[in-house]
């Protein structure tokens, strides 16, 4: 576009100064195509023969030169070159405003809001990708450390995706559907949550959706960790939902309108049983463990223990320390573990009131004979869910699925300390 450029200089300004190359596809053809009348001004074909093959200009010269144009009142002119600048500004979401004082470059608001949502949709669809990820990482791990390396980087990729204003593209119970994915998977990360909470509240309110949609919302909110007592706008938003909606009194409404909505709700405690029984996970003790550390931490405290034996996702754990307990809850599955201590973490629960740790039964055991003066209240053995009898479906009897075997060395263990 060297020759190009000289010559328009040469025709507008009376310089042959020369500039740094800007990209554009100059032809005949394409004036003709977006600009016929154009082709009108005087001298205008010689400046067209030289702009074929060129190369580019920066654009703040095309813009002094548009403003020339307009000032010489070479209107046809200054438009066909607009014309011809308009794909390359709207790919740098760019456009060109004119007033009295000139031309100037303003942010395309079309271009720049078309990319800023795919950009978005692209961020969340990343996002809920690598929660899966993660999840399918941690029903894997064969200890707590690879466990949290999967939560770590999930939150990574939907932090950065936070950061593309993801909001607009997380419709409906996605937003949910990622927070029960991240809490599943482990992650602890307060920031992520609340602003999970904020999308899935605004979804509750501003969009007509059915009432099994909006009912899965609030229960996969609470299955994630969410508590009414922290979160008191997100379930009023879902209250007010269901409500609108014609939805029957439930255990859902009942906890809604008590103010108690959580994970210990009916219907979140099912969820988390069909997580359990769906998916495959690791169930194998480490060698070593920090439990006997655990046991001097709880007996510390000051309140009576509980030992929870195959605590799973530690619902009756995290219940218990509501009421005064402090809790030592032991599970093969790093998985398992890993859920818990997390949500321990989000709803601030010291370590000296619960402590989750992956190992056997007899390991948590003897680290509780090895504390003098200790005052173990009860030990929880596999206890089994309310939902268990729903196993025979799959052909599996409560008593095959949920007891655990019991060894004499366990047995004498459990006598001793109560």
């Amino acid at each position: 576009m060297a020759k190009a450029c000289h010559v328009l200089c040469l025709a507008v300004f009376g310089t042959g100064q020369l500039f740094v190359p800007w990209t554009c596809p100059w032809t005949v053809a394409r004036v003709a195509r977006v600009a016929p009348r154009a082709l009108a001004e005087p001298d205008i074909d010689k400046w067209l023969q030289t702009l074929e093959g060129t190369e580019g200009w920066p654009k703040d010269q095309l813009l002094l030169l548009r403003t020339r144009l307009r000032q010489q009142r070479r209107y046809r002119l200054a438009d066909a070159l607009l014309e011809l600048l308009r794909p390359r500004l709207e790919a740098a979401e760019l456009w060109v405003e004119d007033d009295q004082g000139g031309t100037r470059l303003v942010p395309h608001r079309g271009a720049s809001a078309a990319r800023r949502s795919a950009r978005a949709a692209r961020a969340a669809k990343a996002a809920r990708q690598g929660a899966v990820g993660a999840l399918q990482r941690s029903l894997k791990a064969e200890n707590v450390e690879e466990a949290v390396a999967a939560a770590a980087a999930a939150a990574c990729g939907v932090r950065r995706a936070l950061k593309e204003d993801i909001e607009a593209a997380l419709k409906g119970r996605q937003a949910s559907d990622l927070a029960l994915s991240l809490a599943l998977a482990g992650c602890e990360d307060r920031e992520i949550f609340a602003s999970l909470a904020q999308i899935s509240q605004k979804e509750l309110l501003a969009r007509q959706r059915s009432l099994v949609s909006v009912q899965q919302t609030v229960e996969r909110l609470a299955t994630a960790g969410y508590r009414q007592q922290d979160f008191p706008g997100l379930f009023k938003a879902g209250e007010a939902a269901l409500k609108r909606l014609g939805c029957p009194q439930s255990s859902n409404l009942r906890d809604l309108q008590m103010g108690n909505y959580s994970l210990h709700s009916p219907r979140p405690l099912l969820w988390l049983f069909r997580h359990a029984t769906r998916q495959g996970r690791r169930c194998i003790p480490p060698t070593s463990s920090k439990v006997h550390e655990a046991v001097v931490r709880l007996s510390q405290s000051g309140k009576p223990l509980v030992i929870d034996l195959g605590c799973g996702f530690g619902a009756s754990s995290l219940g218990l320390t509501q009421h005064g307990f402090a809790v030592l809850a032991v599970d093969a599955s790093a998985h398992c573990i890993r859920y818990a201590t997390a949500l321990a973490r989000r709803w601030q629960l010291p370590e000296s009131c619960a402590s989750f740790v992956q190992c056997g039964a007899e390991e948590a055991l003897a680290a509780a004979q090895s504390v003098a003066d200790i005052d173990v209240k009860w030990i929880l053995i596999n206890f089994p869910t309310p939902f268990a009898v729903q196993s025979d479906r799959a052909g599996l009897s409560c008593s095959k699925r949920y007891l655990m075997m019991l060894c004499f060395k366990i047995t004498q263990a459990i006598k001793e300390l109560v």
